[in-house]
């Protein structure tokens, strides 16, 4: 059996991910925007949390950050 620690689920709103990135919400989307030249296919996906809303797990932004900062 598997007692690998799993890292808590926390997820963030748009607005969360804008700040901690320091960009804008169309900045945002554009990274998930296959047509953008800001289209970024290993930033991590939002999922649905209700009928009109969205978040991302921290957890997969932060890897995403740490992965940019390692390709310095």
């Amino acid at each position: 059996m598997s007692t690998a620690a799993t890292p808590p689920l926390k997820l963030l709103r748009a607005t969360q991910v804008c700040n901690k990135l320091n960009i804008s919400k169309t900045t945002l989307y554009a990274k998930l925007d296959k047509s953008s030249k800001y289209y970024d296919p290993h930033f991590p996906r939002q999922i649905s949390i209700g009928a009109h809303s969205v978040a991302w797990i921290e957890h997969q932004v932060d890897s995403w950050i740490s992965s940019k900062l390692s390709a310095v």
